[in-house]
């Protein structure tokens, strides 16, 4: 009689582990960041569409170095915020909102980093390989002026 109550604990237990380490699958909005506070008075935010981002970690399986140092000099294991790599056409300190995340601020590039493509960091390897590669909306802080 205990092995019977202790299997649907068990199964519960189990259930809500993997819930845990399971990717999230609510829908993503696509709507323009017009509900988050702007990162500095005097500009707008500008869709750019939709990019392929692949998350990564400071380590050498996803950088080939585990330094942690970020093309531009960021430390990025110790960077307040969230961080991305981005192509050469988007310059270092340059914000971007990622729909279902939020804002990050580009301080990196990666070789395979082209064309409608981006790479978000994460502190930790696992949580780079639970992001894996997503297909988001993305939007770029415009200065007026």
């Amino acid at each position: 009689m205990r092995t019977a109550a202790i299997i649907p604990i068990f199964l519960l237990l189990l259930a809500a582990a993997a819930a845990a380490v399971a990717p999230a699958t609510a829908p993503v909005t696509a709507t323009a960041p017009a509900t988050i506070t702007a990162p500095a008075p005097g500009g707008a935010w500008a869709p750019m569409g939709e990019y392929r981002i692949t998350g990564y970690s400071a380590c050498v399986a996803c950088c080939g170095k585990s330094d942690g140092i970020t093309a531009d000099g960021t430390y990025a294991p110790g960077f307040k915020g969230r961080l991305a790599s981005a192509p050469k056409g988007i310059p270092f300190g340059t914000r971007l909102w990622i729909a279902g995340v939020g804002v990050v601020e580009v301080h990196d590039r990666g070789g395979a980093i082209k064309g409608r493509r981006l790479e978000l960091f994460f502190q930790k390897y696992n949580e780079a390989l639970q992001w894996g590669v997503q297909k988001r909306q993305v939007w770029i802080w415009k200065e007026n002026g």
